[in-house]
């Protein structure tokens, strides 16, 4: 079973993505955010209250996971680095429209899990 949690999983790219990854058997998605009691539930997803902003929160978050969907404009170098230390993949679809500075050295090595979606304009 391949777990994936969606950080900012209740906004309109996040439940989009959550709602099409429950269709693939094997897949156990987590849709994550700060505020899960003030959304509807998406069906065949575990909810989760999880403060990206908080390292604590976010550790124990990634415990048992094996990929993030980034789908929440907070913290994503941060969030990158604790998913790469910790050799969880990571899959960034915020509007961003380039890396942080900060996330450049350690994501650019040969081999690293993180990746950023790119536009075609970009």
């Amino acid at each position: 079973m391949t777990t994936i949690l969606i950080l900012g999983g209740y906004g309109a790219v996040g439940r989009e993505a959550a709602q099409a990854l429950t269709s693939h058997p094997g897949t156990n998605v987590i849709v994550a955010g700060r505020n899960p009691d003030k959304v509807p539930p998406i069906p065949a997803t575990t909810a989760m209250r999880v403060d990206a902003a908080d390292p604590a929160d976010l550790a124990k978050a990634l415990d048992g996971v094996d990929t993030v969907l980034m789908c929440a404009e907070i913290d994503n170098a941060r969030v990158a680095r604790a998913c790469v230390e910790r050799g969880i993949h990571y899959v960034d679809v915020t509007a961003s429209p380039a890396w942080s500075p900060a996330s450049r050295p350690w994501t650019d090595r040969p081999g690293n899990t993180a990746r950023r979606s790119r536009s075609a304009s970009a």
